[in-house]
């Protein structure tokens, strides 16, 4: 029979000094295993060299030195000559340098582990361990460990905004803001940075084609906006992800965050919202705009290179809903033009006049107007006075132009109605002085109150 057919293996080399040690490398399935190293990193989102040296060391190690020679030890399977010391000594050696390899990569990475235990004692406890273990499934297992994801090493959590425009002036035009504060406490790694990309949903009240937020109150809505900061130019929107989060605006906003050395930070956070303005006819009512059940989200990704939202997805929180709020209450605002009657001489026939009164009442509220006597001592819509001194001038307002309606303030008999629109609407009234005797030369005036009931 041929030499080559008593070999242990096909990679064997001949018996000898240096042919042994060659044969318990076990070079194809060494290789073998530090190739799922290099496919493990590569999947990594940025290469460390370094630790991508040290880890193929310690495999390199634990499998190829380490767990071969302890293999030898019983049996002799390779039948090699490499005496018994020689074979433990390659062991040590070899368990040795694992514990080197793996305390390089971890000043890099801080691993909770080991990196608050002196080097020489972690040193010792590591080589005692692996030596126990004395198996190759054991070393390649505490190195995968040394060596795990940083994505499972981290944890975040956010809480909830709420926000609260209170009661709100349509009337005035006016836009109306309100603030509102969430954080996000994260832990792991120590002094790791995460790149946190925060979305605000759309919510799931909007108008305007699905383009602008809106609180709303039945089928009415209540345009506003949540922005980023304190000038409120920046809209905070969405990047969008998966089914249950739809991009909206020009996405979020991104935050770094160092864990630093206890390996736990808050990032805290502040809302800036809007109500737009020019909004005078949305009626009153209580509106509530909510983000959809993924509104606040976050991730971060492996490395702080990449803006968000680019990047490996780690992971993706998903608070519960953020409620909004704002109150319009019925409101009425009310202004009044004079009636001046000019200049005229005997009082033989009749004078007119025409003054304005506008209403400005929330959207659909209900109102009336009434006219008092005013100061100058009149009895009635039509017995109204204008005074000087002992003298007056008799007249009456009228609701109508051709003055047949008395303006008067019994409500429900000669008062003026509406329905508010949120935008003024003109109510005129009319003035007659009726034939009268002619009082002195002089300046005749009344002041009547006008009352607005909504």
């Amino acid at each position: 029979m041929k030499e080559s057919e008593l070999r242990p293996a096909y990679y064997a080399a001949r018996p000898g000094r240096w042919g042994d040690w060659w044969t318990i490398l076990h070079a194809p399935y060494t290789a073998w295993h530090l190739s799922y190293v290099v496919i493990g990193v590569s999947l990594a989102p940025t290469l460390d060299a370094k630790r991508l040296l040290a880890t193929l060391g310690a495999f390199f190690l634990a499998v190829g030195v380490s767990a071969h020679a302890l293999d030898e030890l019983h049996g002799r399977p390779l039948g090699t000559s490499i005496p018994r010391a020689g074979l433990a000594l390659a062991a040590g050696l070899g368990t040795d340098g694992i514990a080197d390899s793996l305390l390089a990569s971890s000043h890099q990475r801080q691993l909770p582990l080991i990196t608050s235990l002196p080097h020489s004692w972690m040193a010792a406890k590591l080589r005692t361990a692996f030596a126990r273990a004395a198996s190759a499934a054991g070393l390649v297992g505490a190195a995968v460990l040394a060596f795990s994801g940083d994505g499972a090493a981290q944890s975040c959590s956010a809480t909830i905004p709420t926000g609260a425009y209170g009661p709100v002036d349509i009337l005035s035009g006016a836009s109306s803001d309100t603030t509102a504060s969430f954080s996000v406490t994260c832990s792991g790694t120590l002094n790791r940075t995460l790149r946190l990309c925060l979305d605000v949903s759309r919510g799931t009240t909007v108008n305007n084609a699905g383009v602008t937020r809106a609180l709303a109150s039945g089928a009415n809505y209540l345009l506003h906006d949540i922005y980023s900061d304190p000038g409120r130019q920046l809209e905070w929107g969405a990047w969008g992800g998966g089914t249950f989060l739809f991009p909206f605006g020009s996405g979020g906003i991104q935050r770094d965050l160092a864990l630093g050395a206890t390996g736990s930070a808050t990032l805290n956070l502040i809302l800036y919202g809007r109500i737009n303005a020019s909004q005078q006819t949305v009626p009153p009512g209580t509106y509530t705009w909510k983000t959809a059940s993924a509104g606040f989200t976050y991730f971060y990704t492996g490395t702080t290179t990449p803006s968000c939202p680019s990047g490996t997805l780690f992971y993706r929180g998903n608070p519960d809903s953020s409620v909004w709020t704002a109150t319009i209450l019925p409101n009425c605002l009310v202004t009044a033009t004079n009636v001046n009657f000019g200049t005229t001489g005997v009082l033989a026939a009749n004078i007119d006049a025409v003054g304005t009164i506008q209403a400005r009442c929330t959207n659909t509220t209900p109102y009336s107007i009434a006219l008092s006597n005013g100061i100058g001592g009149g009895t009635g819509p039509l017995q109204r006075k204008m005074v000087k001194s002992t003298e007056s001038v008799i007249y009456g307002l009228y609701q109508d132009a051709g003055h047949t309606l008395p303006f008067g303030s019994s409500l429900g008999s000669d008062t003026v109605s509406g329905t508010g629109t949120g935008l003024a609407q003109t109510i005129n009234v009319y003035g007659r002085i009726l034939p009268q005797a002619t009082p002195s030369a002089g300046d005749y005036a009344d002041t009547i109150t006008v009352t607005l009931t909504y």
